[in-house]
This record gives structure tokens, sequence and C-alpha cells, in this order.
């Protein structure tokens, strides 16, 4: 199973201190003194709250006063928060993390799964943002609604982007095209240090010959399995679903099935339903995939 790592929950959640602090300097209150009053807390309290809030990414200090950063995802949580400060138990935490991964229509386990969180803890929140019209329900799979909160869906996804592209490590011209625990899946037309290649840089390996205009990289360097391989690739395509990727992953996938029962991912499910004549759009065709098959030599 892949998930964050406990590292990257803490950093794309924030405490209902943090959320409440970011509050009251949108208001114009700026100085730890003011807040400390603002927020019955102490000085001591608001700096370590205004430390977290720094590395985070959040806000700045400058000349004694906290001064709030310029990405575009930080106006969009300050407007929730202000018109609706009753749902701030609900995004503290674990709440943010868990509402991100409702974009997409998703399962508990499925969430369980890309958070490594547990399902006690994701149903509570689900429950809770129930209650506020922020999530639906439809064939057990809980999604975003949207319609009745498109500011806190323009948030999520500004802020999910965030947080996929930031890591201080890597060259800004590299490419990030996800995370998981504490790996990083970059594309870079030039090698990058300390990192393996992955994903399709690596399946003439495993019997699928295929040219890339660039490569991908998993960052630290590690020996990595087929189960890793196959698990990047998914990871790339959730970023770039290009058509003619995702033949060679589903081929992949085949070729290579009886070693990649580990791996748990929606994606899988979607090649599975392919295999079974199903269609989707933005997909390969089951008649499809035979005719490339055939190139290959795989059996379907």
């Amino acid at each position: 199973m892949y998930h964050y790592s406990i590292n990257m929950i803490k950093q794309s959640s924030l405490s209902k201190n943090e959320l409440e602090t970011l509050r009251e300097i949108s208001r114009g209150v700026v100085s730890l003194k003011n807040l400390a009053e603002a927020l019955g807390k102490s000085r001591a309290q608001i700096y370590r709250i205004s430390k977290k809030l720094d590395e985070k990414g959040f806000i700045k200090k400058e000349n004694r006063k906290l001064i709030l950063q310029k990405h575009s995802f930080i106006p969009l949580i300050l407007d929730i928060l202000n018109k609706n400060p009753k749902i701030i138990p609900l995004l503290a935490d674990s709440g943010i993390t868990i509402l991100k991964e409702t974009l997409e229509a998703s399962l508990v386990k499925e969430i369980e799964s890309r958070t490594g969180l547990k399902k006690a803890i994701i149903y509570r929140k689900l429950m809770q943002a129930k209650k506020f019209s922020i999530i639906k329900k439809e064939n057990k799979k809980y999604t975003l609604n949207s319609k009745v909160w498109p500011d806190l869906k323009e948030f999520l996804e500004d802020y999910k982007r965030y947080l996929l592209r930031i890591d201080y490590k890597i060259n800004a011209d590299i490419l990030i095209r996800g995370k998981y625990g504490e790996a990083i899946i970059a594309e870079s037309g030039k090698e990058i240090e300390n990192s393996s290649l992955t994903a399709f840089s690596v399946y003439p390996k495993y019997g699928i010959k295929i040219i890339m205009p660039s490569n991908y990289y998993h960052i630290p360097k590690e020996k990595l399995d087929i189960n890793q391989v196959f698990n990047d690739s998914l990871i790339i395509l959730k970023d770039d679903k290009d058509y003619r990727k995702i033949l060679y992953a589903i081929l992949f996938y085949i070729k290579n099935k009886r070693k990649l029962k580990r791996v748990k991912h929606e994606l899988v499910y979607k090649f599975q339903l392919i295999l079974k004549g199903g269609k989707i759009e933005g997909f390969p065709s089951l008649e499809e995939i035979k005719e490339k098959a055939k190139q290959y030599d795989i059996k379907i």
C-alpha cells in the first residue's frame, strides 16, 4: 500500500489554532502581542503557531509583523474561514487532507490507501462534512459538493497543486509529477542527481520497449522493484493523462499482472474494467489494447 508519509500529512494539514490565527491575520491582527490577546493564547503559543504557518508557506515575518504570503490559494482559504468560521473544526488537522481526496469520487478505502489515515478518522471527517453539505455520497463514493461549495473546491485544487510542486531540494526546471511517502516522481530531459530511473523510462527492462522524449525519476535514489516502478507510472498518469502512456501502462499491467497484486490504485480498477470490455472516456478500448499487445507478444 502506498500512502502519504506522516511528514506530508503534517505539511498539508492545518490545526484549529493555525486556521484561527490565519483568520485573525487576514483581519489585520499582525503582531504576536495582539494575536495572543485576540485568541486568548500566550505569546509563546502564538510564536509556535506562527512558526508552523511560516514553514507551511502561509505567512512570513517582516519588521515584527506577520505578513500573508502571496500564493493564490491563501485568499481562497481566508475567504472561506471568514464567511464560514463554523467549518474550522472540520478543516482542522486531517480535514483538508481528506477533503482533497474527494475532488474525485472516492471510496473510503481509496482515501485510506492514498493518505494512510485510519478509517475512523476519515469517516468522522466525512460525516462532519456531510452536515455542511460539503460532501455528497453516491454508490458508496464520496465527492466534494462543488455546486454548493465552489470556493472550497477552488482552494483544494489550488492547494493540492501547490503541495505537489513544492520541494526546495529540487531545481525549478524539473517537473514534479507526484509524491508519495518521502518519494518524489519527477520528469526531466536531463539526468537528476540522487535519483533512480522509474516508470516508463524502465519499461524496456520489463519487456515493453518504448521511447519517451524525457525521462522519469524516483527521488531519492533507491533500488526499485516492479511494484514501485508501476506505482510511479500510475502517479504520473494522475498528473499527465496522456493516451499513449495509459496504453503502455495497461500493457505493462497485463504482462506483469501476477507480480503487481499489491498495487492498490484507482487506475488499476479502471484498467481491470476496460479489460473486461468496459469503456472509459480518455482510455484505449479493449480492441486497441489487443492490437497493440500483439506487437509485444502479450496475450490477453
